[in-house]
């Protein structure tokens, strides 16, 4: 047949059933799903992608929830303006603050490439590892008793500084 085909009535009717099913179906271009719809995958329903009108929703039932694609996995703001983050295979993973990368994962680890690092407690095991701070930056350590300047030690140009802190006890 050529043309439209359309139900007489709004909402009564199925296409196929779960005993008499399509084989495949070929879509030219949208499918439409009112709100609170899910389009379900899976013999059954396993992936379920659904909208209730104020958020859009990928629920897996079954299994783990697998993306896979030859190139980045990026995960990016509606209008695509910015990354929120990025993955890439054989290279790393990247996570952004407001269009600004602050994490990423490298071959020696993991960086900080912008805003600060922080942490309620911090170790570092012994077998030949550094904490490197790049450029004119430093090391503070605040023990959260001191009121004013934290402890700290940084390094500018060949010379080497060491702060104390000042205590208001």
């Amino acid at each position: 047949f050529t043309g439209n085909v359309s139900p007489s009535a709004d909402n009564q009717y199925d296409l196929g059933a779960s005993s008499a099913q399509w084989n495949d179906l070929y879509i030219g271009n949208d499918i439409h799903v009112a709100d609170n719809g899910v389009l379900r995958l899976g013999n059954s329903g396993d992936l379920k992608l659904y909208s209730d009108g104020s958020d859009g929703y990928v629920l897996n039932t079954t299994g783990s929830l697998k993306l896979r694609s030859p190139g980045n996995v990026n995960i990016d703001k509606q209008d695509g303006s910015e990354h929120l983050a990025r993955f890439k295979p054989d290279d790393g993973v990247e996570l952004y603050f407001n269009g600004t990368k602050h994490f990423e994962t490298t071959s020696a680890g993991a960086t900080v490439p912008t805003g600060t690092f922080s942490t309620s407690g911090a170790s570092m095991s012994s077998g030949g590892g550094a904490f490197l701070v790049h450029g004119d930056g430093d090391i503070r350590f605040n023990n959260g008793n001191w009121t004013g300047e934290s402890c700290k030690i940084q390094q500018h140009g060949n010379s080497l500084y060491l702060q104390g802190g000042s205590s208001s006890n």
